[in-house]
């Protein structure tokens, strides 16, 4: 009986290093990608960050930035249920997926963009998976014009918050996350942002801060507070803006455990 228990053990110990070590492959998988990305960003966008913090080793958040004819660039940051390694998958799937949109398709107006991850996430993923397994994923999609100086959004039941002159706004997106079939038959509304208007701070971010229980109540961070903490960084150099986001959530979490994947990403647009 002892050395039955003893090797149930072993064998759950042997499961676990598996787990860990595929996850830690489906990291490494996600970080060529990331990197690829990040690097495109410094180069189109000196003025940004990206601060990123995983629940577990690889991540369902994620964020995708690639130029775009006449001068445009297309910033996405998206949230696929599920952390680790179900996570990195459907990173993955949907990197790809905007990669087949831009250059196949050639689509590049955002809400057209959501539109069809949509189509293509029901036909080709959700179609073959379980009701209560199926790829529901919260994007944001911006496409900035340097030369008509506008950054037009549409969103997948996620939001953006930008900063001009001082005063804090924020856009909404659709309702519906892209790969149901409620996005599908309603609006994907799409919105144009003036950037003449003066210096433009853009933050785009994934539920995962608001979310985040801790505080001296342990109830969560809520949006609107996040907002506010956007409001009061904006005016600080940008790697300053990165840690002050940063030590903001760790000193809210404490000793909480992180709830979800954490996500920001920041630009000013002069």
């Amino acid at each position: 009986m002892e050395n039955t228990h003893i090797t149930k053990n072993t064998q759950t110990q042997k499961d676990i290093l598996k787990i860990n070590q595929y996850e830690g492959w489906a990291k490494r998988a996600q970080e060529v990608v990331f990197k690829m990305h990040r690097e495109n960003l410094q180069e189109m966008l000196p003025a940004s960050f990206i601060f990123e913090l995983p629940r577990l080793n690889a991540s369902g958040d994620f964020y995708y930035v690639q130029v775009l004819p006449k001068n445009r660039i297309l910033i996405i940051v998206g949230d696929a249920p599920g952390y680790g390694i179900m996570g990195a998958f459907l990173h993955l799937v949907v990197d790809r997926l905007v990669t087949e949109c831009l250059h196949q398709d050639e689509i590049h107006a955002p809400n057209e963009i959501l539109k069809q991850l949509n189509t293509k996430l029901n036909n080709d993923l959700n179609a073959i998976v379980p009701l209560e397994e199926k790829a529901q994923i919260k994007m944001s999609v911006c496409v900035i014009d340097e030369m008509e100086r506008t950054l037009t959004f549409a969103g997948a039941k996620q939001r953006i918050a930008y900063v001009q002159k001082g005063e804090i706004k924020e856009t909404r997106g659709s309702m519906y996350a892209v790969g149901t079939q409620m996005f599908a038959e309603k609006e994907a509304p799409e919105q144009t942002i003036d950037l003449e208007l003066g210096t433009t701070h853009v933050y785009l971010f994934t539920d995962g801060f608001q979310d985040q229980f801790g505080g001296s109540e342990g109830k969560r961070f809520m949006r609107k507070q996040l907002r506010d903490l956007f409001l009061q960084v904006h005016q600080e150099h940008i790697p300053t803006q990165k840690q002050q986001i940063k030590e903001a959530f760790n000193h809210w979490k404490g000793n909480e455990n992180q709830v979800d994947d954490v996500l920001v990403l920041g630009f000013k647009l002069d």
